[in-house]
């Protein structure tokens, strides 16, 4: 009996330094990195709301709603509290519901709604860092570079600040890396489950945001073509094609209902826009200078003329990262050099559609968004182009980490 207890606590303690390395390790670096990055908002998780109140209040009641929701068995895209009595639908609202729906999981055992906020924020900068660490490991990155990859994209400018901002919604984009990471895992060995995994945590990233959904969308044609140039003969793979047809159809059934709904909605109804797109894009500074989220912001006060605000204004992408991933191209590496192009490419998409300075909006200076927004009628509804800095940052964190 001995010798087989300790014959199996010997197993578990294998195990254990096993998985210690791989995950552990960066779970507990990034778990640090959350609490010290919110402080002290573990020790007031019941009275006060993380980072500023901003579109807090909102997403707290989202939570709220979405758990009222579950318990009534109600839809969770309609709610007559809004315009009330009458109601109103949900599907334009960032209702987020695959942050707010486990979220909500925690009011069900009695923690407050501010509670629950405040423990999912802290959870997000968590999973961001450990989902995007895993994607940089399955692209060929060593430990210290994807445990760096995790931590500049967790708790960069783009996701510290949204998060001070309470965008909610916006602080979910460990959706995205693990839905590229499973992407990468269909194309490198196709198989119909994968292709089933892939349609499964896009379908999340779409019940997320829009934004983030539009960054994958983008970021997965840079994966295919960048996978395609080391490997040529890989569009030729039938069990590949299987597997994309697989995640398209379980797309289509997951969110095709929700996106249905929404150009239904956008085709028989006036809507207006949520943001102007000419005063929510980037300043070209934005991206060199640090925004008024970032210790470094007491190096000057250019922050203070951009347009927008500081939460939309954070798209700096970092001279430290830009100096790896040009080290990484300069190493020549082909997949690096499409990151890079395709975080240059978004870089751009997040000054909107006309190039801002200091403040002054030029006119006279129209941007490829401007031709993008135009054809894309949604993105004009949306409004927010530096947005696109989360798939900038993804890009530049991934090129900088295979540069290691």
């Amino acid at each position: 009996m001995s010798g087989g207890s300790e014959g199996r606590w010997g197993r578990w303690g294998r195990r254990v330094r096993a998985l210690a390395r791989p995950h552990l390790l960066p779970l507990g670096v990034y778990l640090a990195g959350a609490i010290a990055t919110t402080w002290p908002s573990v020790f007031r998780l019941t009275t006060h709301v993380s980072g500023g109140l901003g579109d807090a209040l909102q997403n707290i009641w989202n939570i709220w709603w979405v758990h009222r929701a579950l318990s009534e068995g109600r839809w969770l895209y309609f709610s007559e509290l809004q315009f009330h009595p009458e109601g109103s639908d949900l599907y334009f609202h960032t209702l987020s519901p695959a942050t707010t729906v486990p979220t909500s999981a925690l009011l069900f055992v009695g923690v407050s709604p501010v509670a629950a906020y405040n423990v999912a924020i802290i959870a997000h900068f968590v999973i961001a860092g450990w989902a995007h660490y895993l994607l940089a490991r399955r692209l060929g990155a060593g430990l210290v570079g994807a445990l760096a990859a995790g931590a500049a994209l967790s708790f960069g400018p783009f996701h510290v600040a949204h998060s001070a901002g309470g965008h909610f919604q916006l602080t979910g984009i460990h959706w995205l890396s693990f839905y590229l990471l499973t992407l990468l895992a269909l194309i490198d060995r196709p198989s119909i489950r994968r292709g089933a995994l892939a349609a499964l945590l896009l379908a999340l990233v779409t019940y997320t945001d829009w934004y983030i959904l539009l960054n994958a969308g983008l970021l997965s044609v840079a994966l295919l073509v960048g996978r395609w140039v080391e490997d040529r003969a890989l569009l030729r793979s039938t069990a590949l094609w299987r597997g994309l047809g697989t995640a398209a159809l379980g797309y289509c059934l997951l969110a095709g209902p929700l996106l249905h709904r929404m150009l239904t909605i956008r085709a028989t109804e006036e809507l207006s826009p949520g943001h102007s797109s000419w005063y929510w894009a980037g300043d070209l500074q934005t991206l060199v200078i640090p925004n008024r989220h970032m210790s470094l912001s007491f190096l000057g006060h250019a922050h203070q003329s951009w347009t927008g605000n500081g939460v939309e204004a954070s798209t700096y992408l970092g001279f430290g990262l830009l100096v790896l991933a040009a080290v990484a191209v300069a190493k020549g590496r082909r997949l690096v050099w499409l990151l890079a192009g395709m975080a240059a490419l978004l870089a751009l998409f997040t000054l909107g559609p006309y190039l801002h300075w200091g403040g002054a909006v030029l006119l006279d200076v129209p941007l490829p968004y401007r031709a993008v927004e135009r054809h894309i009628p949604v993105l004009g509804l949306m409004g927010c182009p530096g947005r696109f800095a989360l798939g900038a940052a993804v890009c530049l964190t991934l090129a900088a980490s295979l540069g290691d």
